[in-house]
Parts: C-alpha cells; sequence; structure tokens
C-alpha cells in the first residue's frame, strides 16, 4: 500500500502560532493558494482513495486536490483529526493558562491527558490504528491522506520507529507532500507532502517527506 500524505494550507492560527487542536479553522487565502498548487502537483498521479479530515483546513485541501485531478472524492474521516489540545485551544504554546500553570511541563509526559483533550499517546493509538486499518483495507493500492502536522509526526515516527517522546527534528510545511510505502520509480516533485508505503513483507518505507518543488513560486514557511 502506498501513501501519499498532506499537511493542509496554512491559517491564520498557523501564522501565530495558536494551537487549534479539533478547532474548525478555515484556510486562509495563502492556504487556499497552496491547496490550489498542491492539487496541481498531484493532478497527474492516480489515487484509488482519499481520505482527509474532516476539519475544514484539511477537508478544503483535499477537496482542492480532488477537483484538479481524476480523484475520488475525498472521504472526511474522524479519526485524522489532529490531536485534541483540550484547554489549551486558542493559546499559544508556553502562554500562561492561570488554571493549569504547569500544563506545558506536564505535555511532556506522553501518558499526560490534557483536561477536556488527548495526551500524546491516545493520539498516537488513534492515528496509528486508522493508518494500519486503512494499510490493510487498500492493499496494493494508493491512497491520499490529507491531515494535520501533528498526524504527519505520529505517522513518520512511527514508520522510523521512533519514541513518543523524541524531538521533532524535521519540518512538516503546509501543503507539503510526504510519501511513505514501497520504492516509487516516479519520483515527479510534488506538493509538500509525504510518501510511505506498507507491504506484509516488509513493513513501512518512507520514500519521500516535505516536498515543497510545487509550493516554489508561492514562497512556503516551516510550521
Amino acid at each position: 500500500t502506498r501513501f501519499t500524505l498532506v499537511r493542509h494550507g496554512e491559517t491564520d492560527w498557523n501564522l501565530q502560532h495558536r494551537l487549534q487542536g479539533h478547532l474548525d479553522i478555515d484556510l486562509n487565502a495563502r492556504g487556499l493558494a497552496q491547496a490550489q498548487a498542491a492539487a496541481e502537483g498531484l493532478q497527474d498521479h492516480v489515487f484509488h482513495a482519499v481520505y482527509a479530515s474532516d476539519l475544514k483546513r484539511a477537508f478544503a485541501t483535499g477537496l482542492a486536490i480532488c477537483q484538479l485531478g481524476n480523484h475520488p472524492a475525498p472521504q472526511a474521516d474522524t479519526e485524522l483529526r489532529e490531536r485534541s489540545l483540550g484547554v489549551c485551544q486558542t493559546h499559544v504554546r508556553n502562554e500562561a493558562i492561570p488554571e493549569y500553570p504547569d500544563i506545558w511541563s506536564d505535555m511532556r509526559d506522553p501518558d499526560f491527558i490534557i483536561p477536556d483533550g488527548e495526551s500524546l499517546r491516545m493520539f498516537t493509538a488513534r492515528i496509528v490504528s486508522r493508518v494500519e486499518a486503512l494499510a490493510l483495507q487498500h492493499e496494493g493500492q494508493h491512497v491520499l491522506i490529507v491531515a494535520h502536522g501533528g498526524v504527519l509526526t505520529v505517522i513518520l515516527k512511527h514508520v522510523l520507529g521512533l519514541s513518543l517522546t523524541q524531538a521533532r527534528h524535521f519540518a512538516i510545511t503546509n501543503a507539503s507532500i510526504n510519501q511513505v510505502g514501497e520504492l516509487w520509480l516516479d519520483r515527479t516533485p510534488l506538493t509538500p507532502c509525504a510518501k510511505v508505503t506498507w507491504s506484509r513483507q516488509q513493513g513501512w518505507f518512507l520514500d519521500l517527506w516535505n516536498d515543497t518543488h510545487h509550493l516554489e513560486e508561492l514562497g512556503f514557511v516551516h510550521l
């Protein structure tokens, strides 16, 4: 099973470094342009299925990709949502939250459940379970997933066997393209995305991460 993973386009909250979590924030003008650029980068590829987080910023990105290319309509998938950040949503990271003065340090613990939200371990289990299920469901096919930076981080760590507490020393640009799965012969530059592949014999394979060629005319910010 081959996966192409695309992070949603930019929102105003991305620019402000404001935590969105499960809040349904729209793409801004730049994000809409990034989604269109991703669509152009992927229009000649063949996808057997397309899944997108049901949150507007991801689903709108997926819809733009599918409308330009001859791709299946995106299926809204609540399991592909960003981590629920509960009481931290709307805040800038490390901003004081009077009711929870230690929350930012507490969040370093993967088992700490954010009030009204998820622990990192719960979030990871949700994403890994869903992607593993899709790999089996679409064995031998090419699947496009459009989701969030946190979702792509979980998938990359799973593919590479990194621990939950491993710091993220890699970029996930808005609208980037990433690939995991079997080795790809077609290495045409795409949107910022990732590509990964899964097979019963070899497990997971990372082929491409944070491709942003399609965004060069727009410029991009590592967020």
